[in-house]
């Protein structure tokens, strides 16, 4: 998918360490995704055919579940542990558009991941509300 550099679009994003899930504006622009999620590197996950999201590279391995948290994204194709914020966008062929989800439909596709420091390690513990594992070593 290209960066659609003459328009804006709406996006949602998903920080975990408030909790909150809120509607921005993106300016069309790959390192304003950057500077939303706080992350340097970012990769793109599928949710849909028309909607994917942008989370931090390397936020499984650099710490950022274990400080900003986690989220557990339940879809069609299983669950997905996501760590750090997360940019929600839609997608139309080659080009990032706003998406079509809204922030209710977020707010009921994901659970949030509660980090626990114990014996130096840190283990991720999802609400349980949709039937969630755990996560150990994050």
């Amino acid at each position: 998918t290209t960066m659609n550099t003459d328009k804006q679009a709406t996006g949602i994003l998903i920080n975990p360490q408030d909790r909150t899930i809120t509607e921005v504006q993106w300016n069309g622009d790959h390192t304003h995704i950057s500077e939303l999620i706080g992350a340097k590197y970012f990769d793109v996950c599928r949710i849909d055919k028309s909607n994917m999201c942008f989370v931090d590279d390397e936020g499984l391995i650099n710490g950022t579940a274990g400080t900003i948290g986690m989220i557990a994204w339940v879809g069609s194709h299983g669950t997905a542990f996501l760590a750090g914020k997360i940019l929600l966008l839609g997608t139309r062929g080659e080009h990032t558009v706003s998406t079509n989800w809204t922030v209710d439909k977020v707010r009921e596709a994901i659970d949030w991941g509660y980090p626990i420091r114990a014996a130096g390690k840190i283990k991720i513990y999802f609400n349980g509300e949709k039937k969630l594992h755990s996560m150990e070593g994050y």
